[in-house]
């Protein structure tokens, strides 16, 4: 996950930050310190340019989390100010980590300091990214897909849905926050089959958004064909049905989605 602000960040202030998204994030999805590392990248145009991995191979898919999940950034920031001694809610110094005695100045093994990052220790300041963390608690991330900002993909995405079903899917997605499909009546030749939607990745996905004339018993046929070819080519797929809970639906597989708002269907 690449990282960089839109305003100009002083040195103190780039590693700061880098250090304590690093920890926080750890510390809000319950990482061990050697399952996420973070780097320093080229940056000519001092935005804090940064690049986090999970190191584990694999991963834990935490940094996806961390964009699909419209809320993740704040629960991450909230916890930031906390590791750095800071009240998140009144913004008040608590100068010290709870049980220590001895006042933090810039920063100190129980925030922002550690073994792997002691060659950065005295660009460390703990106060200079206050301001920042503060103002992400609230924020939101607004993913978009297909490499379009989400509100141009959800109108290219209902535009070239086949029925009024799967526009209100693709509003539904867009109204509780979830993750956008990729693209959408992609004809996948060699499984004969043409998903209304997909996610790409490393396992690709099939959404299929099934009106009342799937009832039948013809067509229920037609469907578990098609299903069997893509799942035989390693493709995950899962149908909302007309008549279905959505978010239900949606919240078992939270890992693509993410975690949605209340919205009305």
């Amino acid at each position: 996950l690449i990282i960089r602000s839109t305003v100009h960040l002083d040195d103190e202030v780039a590693v700061s930050l880098r250090a304590a998204l690093e920890r926080a994030i750890e510390a809000e999805f319950q990482l061990e310190d050697a399952e996420l590392d973070s780097r320093e990248l080229p940056d000519a145009t001092e935005q804090g340019r940064m690049l986090l991995t999970e190191a584990a191979e694999g991963g834990a898919g935490v940094l996806r989390r961390l964009v699909a999940d419209p809320e993740a950034i704040q629960r991450v920031a909230r916890r930031a100010l906390e590791i750095i001694h800071y009240d998140p809610d009144s913004g008040a110094d608590l100068e010290h980590a709870a049980g220590a005695r001895v006042r933090c100045e810039r920063g100190c093994y129980d925030c922002l300091l550690s073994y792997g990052n002691q060659y950065e220790h005295t660009r460390i300041n703990r106060h200079s990214v206050v301001e920042i963390l503060r103002s992400l608690l609230a924020a939101r991330v607004e993913s978009g897909a297909g490499g379009r900002r989400r509100a141009d993909q959800t109108n290219w995405l209902t535009k070239l849905g086949d029925s009024t079903l799967e526009s209100r899917f693709v509003t539904w997605l867009q109204d509780t926050g979830r993750r956008l499909p990729d693209d959408a009546q992609r004809t996948i030749d060699s499984c004969r089959a043409r998903p209304d939607f997909i996610y790409d990745g490393n396992i690709p996905v099939a959404i299929f958004v099934d009106g009342p004339h799937h009832d039948s018993d013809a067509q229920q046929n037609r469907d578990r064909e098609a299903e069997t070819r893509l799942t035989d080519a390693s493709w995950f797929v899962i149908r909302f049905r007309y008549d279905d809970d959505w978010a239900t639906l949606a919240d078992r597989n939270e890992w693509l989605f993410g975690r949605g708002r209340s919205a009305t269907r």
